[in-house]
C-alpha cells in the first residue's frame, strides 16, 4: 500500500486516532483510520454526510434513536447533521471513511444502509496503490453515492416510532426468526403496512434486512478469526456453505474465501 498524498495532513477525532491513508479522488476525500481501544466521541454531528466501512474491531454507537454495534465488514451511511455518539471496543477499530467536501453534496436518507461492494472495491484500490487507483476510487465513490440515492425514499415523511422498535429488534437478534405477521401483531399494526413502510424507509424488505444483518455478523467472524467458513455459515443461520457463499457474494461482491484473503489482515 503506497502512502496517500494527504496521509500526514488529515487528522480525525478522538485524540489517539492514526491516519493510515488519505487522499482526494475528484470531489471525494477517502481516509483509512485506526482508532485506539476504548476511545470515544460524545454527542456530535458532521456537516458533511459520509460513508464508513469497518474493517477491523468493533464500536458501539447511538445514532439518532438507534443503537448499533459496528462490526468488521459493516458499511454505514451517516446523514449530514444527524447526532450520534461512538465508543470503540477493547481492540480499537480500523475504519474506511468517505465523504464529499466539494461538488454536489451527498443526499440520502439518514437511516438507509449503503451497498458495501463499492467500499470494498475502494479498499482494494488502496491496497493496490498503483497510478490508476485514484481514478478507480473516484468511479467507485460515484457508484456508492448512487446506491444510497437509489435506496432512499422519494420524499421526506415522518419516521414512525414503531419502526424504531422493529428495526432495533431485528438488528439485535436477527436469528429470532420472526415473521412479518408476528412483528405486526406485536405492534398492533397491519402486516402489509409494516412490510411496506419498512421497505420504503429502509430501502430493503424485512427479509432482506435480516439476511444482510446475518451476513454482517458472518463477515466480522470471517475477517477477525480463522474459523472454518462452513462453521461460519451454520452460525449465521444458513442451511449450507453453498447457500451462504451465494448470499455473501451477492452482498459483498466477493466470495468468503476471497474477502478473507484480501482484507483479513488489514491491521496496519
Amino acid at each position: 500500500m503506497q502512502t496517500g498524498s494527504l496521509t500526514h495532513s488529515v487528522s480525525l477525532d478522538p485524540p489517539g486516532t492514526r491516519t493510515l491513508w488519505a487522499d482526494r479522488a475528484g470531489d471525494w476525500l477517502v481516509v483509512l483510520a485506526q482508532y485506539a481501544p476504548g476511545e470515544g466521541l460524545g454527542w456530535h454531528a458532521h456537516d458533511l454526510a459520509s460513508f464508513h466501512l469497518t474493517l477491523r474491531g468493533t464500536s458501539d454507537e447511538r445514532y439518532w434513536r438507534f443503537d448499533r454495534g459496528k462490526l468488521a465488514g459493516t458499511a454505514q451511511f451517516y446523514g449530514s447533521g444527524v447526532e450520534h455518539r461512538t465508543r470503540f471496543g477493547p481492540g480499537g477499530a480500523t475504519v474506511l471513511h468517505i465523504n464529499k467536501p466539494t461538488g454536489e453534496p451527498l443526499a440520502g436518507d439518514a437511516m438507509v444502509e449503503p451497498d458495501p461492494r463499492p467500499m470494498l472495491s475502494i479498499m482494494r484500490e488502496i491496497l493496490t496503490g498503483d497510478r490508476a487507483s485514484l481514478v478507480s476510487i473516484e468511479g467507485w465513490c460515484a457508484e456508492l453515492e448512487a446506491s444510497i440515492v437509489k435506496r432512499s425514499p422519494p420524499h421526506e415523511t415522518e419516521w414512525p416510532i414503531w419502526l424504531d422498535r422493529v428495526r432495533q429488534r431485528l438488528f439485535d437478534d436477527p436469528a429470532e426468526g420472526l415473521s412479518v405477521r408476528e412483528i405486526a401483531e406485536d405492534e398492533g399494526l397491519n402486516p402489509s403496512h409494516v412490510a411496506r413502510t419498512f421497505r420504503e424507509r429502509l430501502g430493503v424488505t424485512i427479509g432482506e434486512y435480516l439476511r444482510v444483518r446475518r451476513l454482517q455478523i458472518a463477515a466480522d467472524t470471517l475477517l477477525t478469526s480463522k474459523r472454518a467458513i462452513a462453521s461460519i455459515a451454520t452460525g449465521a443461520g444458513f442451511c449450507d456453505q453453498s447457500h451462504f457463499g451465494r448470499a455473501f457474494s451477492a452482498h459483498y461482491g466477493s466470495t468468503p474465501a476471497s474477502l478473507r484473503r484480501e482484507l483479513g489482515g488489514v491491521v496496519l
